[in-house]
């Protein structure tokens, strides 16, 4: 009687991202007997049609030239004649796919979106793990992009004090909280930020680079400073509003009732995210440690490389009251024309085109201005945005769409998310001394 081939199968880990041609990758074998015998079984591995090893299991790199090269690997197992064959396609991106540009900024880091709830019922909740929490934190954001700052919002204390005890663990050093409670009214932001505020002393106590972003763009974040009745119609109204004694001193007064209210229950650094249109409050009479400002590209502005240009002089403003100034936000979407649009890039026409090189050209504008300009941190929007439309995705990372065939033959998709060409401009920035 013939015995049976052997069933087959191995595995390898790769269950968030592509690796890089700079990863080893390990391949487990996973191949058993179809009749429980004890019998060792012989394998071959095969990496695109080319026979590379004859072990049990096999690791290696494979080779990339693009985003998403496909490798085919196949393991043979064999017991006696009969052999069984399994074959995946792997891929791999492209370690660096851009020569690489000095960062004169100190901090380089990027925006993290724990979870956020809009009243306008749009939400970047993602109900992510806390090993993909890891994933994004330590091996994306610090070690594979080289940030050594991260800005942590989010709508939900605990979830933006998980990922700061996440941070804590990497060579970060400026771990920014930044609450956002969009909707809330006046009082309720504050009550709430104060309970961030405890929550985070003992991450201070632990470590001196946390720090404290009272709010962000609160004329339009809270209910009760701009009219409208969610975001969106707030921020319809700041042309108009942004001028209006009244709601200058609404968020004078809210700005100072945050700071002495956290003040005795957080002995860190604070600072808040502005608008770029809030750039008039009295920042030399407010006691925060760093200035941050929300800083985005409008087309309005002139070029990029005009050193008198609007976009220089807003930065001038803020650096004049000699404090650190960070760029708490900037950023773009993939679609040629979303740069001048700044922040509201995700309101693309209906005819444009995906492109993620007009990101990716965008990006590398953003942080040539800011070692021009001599800042002292930066903050990209955002690392993974979640939306529907890929044109609207301000993210360093995208979603993967699995394949139909992978999809419907394995029930999964071997990574979560990719990288894009604007991932890969980022990091080619490498802070310098």
């Amino acid at each position: 009687m013939n015995p049976l081939a052997p069933n087959a199968d191995f595995d390898y880990q790769s269950s968030y991202i592509n690796p890089t041609s700079a990863d080893t990758i390990c391949f487990l074998n996973k191949s058993r007997n179809p009749d429980s015998a004890d019998i060792d079984l012989a394998y071959s591995w095969y990496v695109d049609d080319r026979m590379v090893a004859n072990t049990k299991d096999y690791s290696t790199q494979l080779s990339s030239e693009a985003i998403a090269t496909p490798h085919k690997v196949r393991l043979s197992a064999c017991r006696a004649e009969q052999c069984g064959d399994v074959e995946k396609v792997v891929e791999v991106d492209p370690e660096n796919l851009y020569p690489p540009s000095p960062m004169k900024t100190p901090i380089k880091g990027t925006c993290y979106d724990t979870g956020i709830q809009e009243d306008n019922g749009w939400s970047s909740n993602r109900g992510i793990s806390k090993d993909e929490m890891q994933t994004e934190i330590i091996d994306i954001v610090n070690r594979e992009l080289g940030c050594n700052g991260i800005r942590i919002m989010g709508d939900d204390n605990d979830n933006v004090i998980r990922a700061a005890e996440i941070a804590m663990q990497g060579s970060l050093d400026t771990i920014l909280l930044s609450p956002r409670y969009c909707g809330a009214s006046t009082n309720a932001t504050i009550d709430k930020t104060v309970d961030l505020a405890k929550k985070a002393q003992p991450l201070y106590e632990r470590s001196d680079k946390i720090a404290l972003v009272i709010g962000n763009e609160l004329t339009v974040e809270t209910s009760d400073i701009y009219p409208g009745s969610n975001r969106q119609e707030r921020s319809d109204q700041v042309a108009v509003m942004q001028h209006d004694k009244a709601a200058q001193e609404k968020l004078e007064e809210l700005l100072r009732s945050l700071i002495s209210s956290c003040e005795p229950h957080f002995g860190g650094e604070k600072a808040y995210a502005a608008g770029s249109w809030e750039w008039m409050m009295p920042w030399n009479k407010l006691d925060l440690d760093i200035l941050g400002d929300n800083h985005y590209w409008y087309g309005g502005y002139g070029k990029w490389e005009d050193p008198d240009s609007a976009f220089f002089r807003h930065i001038a403003h803020y650096k004049k009251y000699g404090k650190p100034y960070f760029v708490t936000e900037y950023g773009l979407c993939p679609w040629e024309g979303s740069v001048d649009l700044g922040g509201n890039g995700w309101m693309h026409p209906a005819d444009a085109k995906y492109d993620e090189d007009a990101q990716a050209r965008g990006i590398g504008h953003y942080l040539d201005s800011f070692n021009e300009a001599g800042i002292d941190g930066s903050f990209y929007y955002t690392l993974i945005l979640p939306t529907p439309d890929e044109l609207d995705n301000f993210g360093l990372l995208k979603r993967k769409v699995a394949t139909t065939k992978e999809f419907w033959e394995t029930g999964r998709i071997e990574s979560l998310y990719q990288r894009n060409l604007g991932f890969y401009m980022f990091k080619s920035y490498q802070r310098v001394s």
